[in-house]
């Protein structure tokens, strides 16, 4: 083989790898509740290690109050998501109080959820998983311009006068 063919068989082999990486699927379990509804708890910023750079200068150990409206559809979640007060304002001094939860899945007790943040354009990531049928916990990451600018913790639960969550049958 030419060093020509070898050039040509290694791009069309890093072409392909992406395309075949896209054609796995990653198996979805049935979900262990139906998170429809209005479900309330909090943020905390941690770690705070003394060179923290991705947090605001003063955001370390803060508590915000936030608030998840979703719509659960099969495995697929969507909805609002609204950030209020606790300890300190909001990130980004107060722009980031609403945003739109536009892709999320719950497979078995597992939860995924990015928030979209208007009011700076960033991007926060929620991992957790189900403790319950009334209860979520996890961590999350915020993104703004590709780089990570906050990290943390979070807790719901499910709103009181909420209906009780269903379980798929």
């Amino acid at each position: 083989m030419s060093v020509s063919q070898f050039f040509n068989w290694t791009i069309a082999l890093a072409m392909l790898l992406p395309i075949a990486a896209c054609a796995t699927s990653q198996t979805i379990e049935k979900p262990a509740a139906n998170l429809t509804g209005v479900w309330r708890g909090e943020t905390r910023v941690i770690p705070c290690p003394a060179n923290m750079l991705a947090t605001e200068t003063g955001r370390c150990n803060a508590i915000n109050r936030i608030t998840f409206n979703l719509r659960q559809t099969d495995s697929a979640l969507e909805g609002t998501y609204g950030c209020g007060i606790g300890t300190l304002v909001c990130r980004d001094a107060n722009t980031t109080t609403y945003g739109t939860v536009t892709s999320g899945t719950v497979s078995g007790r597992n939860v995924f959820m990015r928030v979209l943040l208007p009011g700076d354009l960033s991007s926060c990531l929620y991992n957790g998983f189900v403790t319950s049928p009334g209860a979520m916990w996890g961590d999350y990451r915020c993104y703004q311009g590709g780089g990570l600018v906050e990290y943390g913790q979070w807790q719901v639960s499910r709103a009181q006068g909420e209906p009780p969550p269903w379980r798929p049958e």
